[in-house]
């Protein structure tokens, strides 16, 4: 663990010195010192990491934790004051005046004079170490003395023997006192008294009471944390809006430093402006917020690597986010389960023309295509380490244009595309040399036909096909794929018959056949769908009875039913279900209804509830 942290550090050394020695001579020298301690220290912790340590090595290696972590800090704060000098200046004036820049970087301390206790700080480290019996690494040699003799820190002197030091006749436990957190009832009570004992002697108001003991739960009765932040609210208006707001300013103050910021499911309906402060933020998620829009001072955000906006009321994202050429995550889709037809419960977001500059992207869903039509598919055509593309409210014309930039993601891992209604055509012939480590297809909106270069894919681990409409079984052009793992037809097929062939779908272990309302009848051979482990069916009206072949499918463990009608459910009921031998070695059975939308009621096979639903 200590080795990795200094690992890090290092490495994060060796960036600043290759990119800001310009900057401050004198900087650069004592990070480059620095280093070359670390370096030292770390060859004594790749041994010291491996064995059993005494409480003396244990002591030594959390010194070396520590001021890593401190390192890092200070590595933080210098690219920040760095980068919000640059901001102020012209480029310029920059280099006119790089000279005089120490003394403008020193709004409240002096990195130069933190880097130089840094400094004697991990010397004084490497030279305790040697006071404990390390030896310096031997060229060709291991990193560090197997037969150190490792010795308690606490000890004033070597010489010293441990029971003429004060108090060490004592055990650890007694001289050590643990701090124990407050009882649930006396952090609220101190929390109370803290933030509300100007206007309401103490008490919480009823509009307040849920935000405060969601407060006091997160404290986990800590008093230090309960009195900071009780202190804080009790200089702000005390209404739930005041104190959302006040948490997240005096967040996005307080941690200029922050790197990852998680809002996923916090109670907030927006992002303040001064997020753009936060300028080493690598990750912003939203997820599952109020947020509606985002503030033109995300693209301040030049660090950023991930934005999530999923199941947000965001629709749009700002055109600043193009300034973030770090960027690799876009996650930006929303899906509502009240909508009763599933083809319209996900959407996606619009973006701006723009979008072919953030060069690193890896990862964009969902985004709108009607939004620029053909020039947006021009310029995702730019980004060729692209894994996972996810597109939205597509046309059968937009989708001829899709295909060329599709065959440019030479690194394409996840493809999926949805149409504008389930009307449209997608258009995928066009494509004639698809990525060769495609994986996982997603397809959303009418089929003509299966795209014939699919067969192909080598790699194919998952095909999901929604309201394609297609005519001819597509059982047949996919059986033969020597990866599939997942297969979903989601009202798909408009045909009556399905066969599943023996030898077919070798690998295949989820199989899914949702809405096929002409389906009459399902074959599968002994031999096909060997490795089968979960099949979920219907609603299928035309469907009679449990398909034959289903007693073939050995490994099947899980066996969902949606709303298939009574005399089908009747058929597998262990008192006199005539097709109650074709299931029973199945594992777990399981029959849903919706409620509303896609939520859907669950019953077991023999559950009383269920067969009083099917006779009313």
């Amino acid at each position: 663990m200590t080795e990795t942290v200094v690992t890090l550090v290092i490495n994060e050394l060796v960036r600043l010195i290759v990119h800001e020695s310009k900057l401050l001579s004198s900087v650069h020298r004592e990070v480059v010192d620095i280093r070359d301690e670390l370096e030292s220290i770390q060859c004594f912790l790749k041994d010291a990491d491996k064995g059993d340590l005494q409480d003396g090595v244990k002591t030594w290696m959390k010194q070396v934790r520590e001021v890593a972590y401190h390192i890092e800090d200070v590595i933080d704060e210098y690219v920040l004051q760095v980068a919000q000098y640059r901001h102020q200046q012209s480029f310029i004036a920059f280099l006119n005046k790089i000279g005089r820049l120490l003394k403008i970087l020193k709004p409240h301390h002096n990195i130069a004079t933190k880097i130089q206790d840094i400094k004697i700080s991990v010397r004084e480290i490497k030279e305790r170490s040697e006071r404990y019996g390390f030896s310096s690494p031997k060229q060709g040699s291991s990193c560090c003395a197997t037969n150190a003799t490792w010795h308690d820190p606490r000890v004033g002197s070597l010489f010293t023997k441990e029971d003429e030091v004060v108090g060490m006749e004592s055990t650890r436990d007694e001289l050590v006192h643990k701090l124990q957190p407050l009882s649930q009832d006396k952090a609220w009570e101190l929390f109370c008294r803290k933030a509300f004992h100007t206007e309401f002697q103490g008490r919480c108001p009823r509009e307040l009471v849920k935000m405060s003991m969601e407060i006091v739960r997160k404290c986990e009765g800590l008093p230090l944390a309960i009195v900071a932040i009780g202190g804080l609210l009790s200089t702000k208006e005390k209404v739930p809006s005041e104190w959302k707001r006040s948490f997240i300013v005096k967040l996005f103050r307080k941690f200029k430093l922050l790197k990852v910021l998680d809002f996923e499911d916090a109670p907030i309906d927006y992002l303040p402006q001064e997020v753009g402060n936060l300028f080493h933020l690598k990750y912003l998620s939203l997820r599952r917020t109020k947020v509606k829009i985002l503030p033109k001072s995300v693209g301040r955000l030049h660090n950023l690597q991930t934005l999530n906006v999923v199941e947000t009321a965001v629709r749009e994202l700002p055109i600043e986010i193009f300034r973030l050429y770090k960027l690799r995550h876009i996650l930006a889709h929303f899906r509502d389960f009240e909508i009763k037809s599933c083809f319209y419960s996900l959407q996606g977001v619009k973006v701006h023309e723009g979008i072919g500059s953030l060069k690193n992207l890896q990862v964009v869903t969902f985004i709108e295509a009607n939004h620029h039509g053909a020039s947006l598919f021009k310029e995702l055509g730019k980004l060729s380490q692209l894994r996972v593309l996810g597109i939205s409210n597509l046309t059968a014309e937009l989708c001829r244009a899709l295909c060329t930039s599709i065959q440019n993601m030479v690194h394409l891992d996840i493809l999926v595309l949805g149409s504008i209604n389930e009307y449209e055509i997608i258009d995928l012939e066009s494509i004639s040399s698809p990525p060769p480590f495609l994986a996982h297809i997603y397809l959303r909106g009418r089929l003509e036909k299966l795209p014939n270069w699919i067969p192909d894919l080598q790699n194919l681990v998952t095909l999901v096909l929604s309201f394609t409409s297609l005519e001819e079984d597509p059982l047949f052009g996919v059986q033969a794929l020597p990866n599939l793992v997942t297969l979903s037809l989601n009202h798909a097929y408009d045909g009556e018959q399905l066969h599943f062939v023996e030898g077919g779908f070798r690998k295949l272990k989820n199989l899914t056949l949702r809405g096929l309302k002409r389906l009459k009848i399902v074959e599968i051979d002994n031999g096909s769908l060997p490795v089968l482990q979960e099949l979920a069916i219907g609603p299928c009206p035309q469907m009679g009875e449990v398909p034959s072949g289903f007693q073939h499918l050995k490994s099947l463990k899980i066996l969902d039913f949606y709303e298939m009608h009574r005399e089908f459910v009747l058929r597998m009921q262990h008192e006199g279900g005539q097709d109650y031998w074709k299931v029973k070695k199945v594992t777990t059975i399981r029959l849903k209804y919706r409620i509303r939308g896609e939520r859907y009621q669950t019953y077991k096979l023999n559950d009383s509830n269920l067969l009083k639903r099917l006779q009313g």
